[in-house]
């Protein structure tokens, strides 16, 4: 489904950095030091940080490769691409309707995906998900697909149809190392990139989430990390 298109520029954005204060509450801070009485958790490293970057970034239909930079480095990790092809001429009305996310010709970076009927397809993980190394992640995966024709069965895949709002998981590199992050989507109408975030120390989990300052930002719940907001 990935085919060459030419390449869309991320809009405009200001960027800075805001730090946030942090309140723990007592009951999760001594869930964090007691380690939960046996059940196991995701610590966060020490000096974990999570950046955090409120967005607005439509993917329209056939409007070419739309790239995101997690970390705002001038590199792009990953591109979506939304397409739309019909009606085909003696085909009684047929047309193909797909989207996509997969990373650039970096080795190491990836979409957190499944194989489903030997398609690949892009895990949409709610609020509160974790992403980290136990996550299964692909080169690229269709986030929906679907083709047909008047007068034919036609078929469609992609686990974003059951949903329009959620959460797809990354890993990528920053300097060599692989980090893990998220894109927040709503594909209803018009699918747009609500904002994303990314772990900065090296192999540290991360979780989703849709309020940060009412969600721990890392990936347990007893995380003692930091986020930031970047505009």
């Amino acid at each position: 489904m990935i085919g060459e298109q030419s390449e869309t520029a991320t809009p405009n954005k200001r960027r800075h950095v805001a730090p946030i204060g942090a309140s723990l509450d007592k009951k999760l801070l001594a869930y964090a030091i007691t380690g939960a009485a046996g059940i196991g958790m995701l610590a966060a490293p020490a000096g974990a940080e999570v950046v955090y970057t409120p967005a607005d970034i439509p993917i329209g239909v056939n409007a070419g490769w739309i790239p995101l930079d997690l970390n705002a480095d001038g590199t792009v990790d990953f591109y979506f691409n939304n397409v739309y092809a019909g009606p085909f001429i003696g085909d009684l009305g047929g047309h193909a309707s797909y989207m996509s996310v997969f990373a650039p010709s970096v080795n190491g970076n990836g979409v957190g995906a499944v194989t489903v009927k030997g398609c690949p397809e892009a895990v949409a993980m709610p609020s509160g998900a974790v992403v980290n190394s136990k996550r299964p992640f692909q080169w690229g995966a269709d986030i929906f697909a679907e083709a047909g024709s008047y007068g034919s069965r036609g078929f469609g895949c992609g686990l974003w149809r059951r949903t329009h709002d959620a959460f797809l998981g990354f890993k990528f590199l920053i300097s060599g190392e692989t980090h893990y992050g998220w894109a927040h989507l709503n594909t209803n109408g018009v699918p747009t990139i609500l904002g994303y975030a990314y772990q900065t120390i090296a192999n540290g989990p991360i979780k989703t989430f849709t309020t940060p300052d009412k969600n721990v930002a890392a990936g347990s719940l007893g995380a003692l990390a930091k986020w930031k907001t970047a505009k």
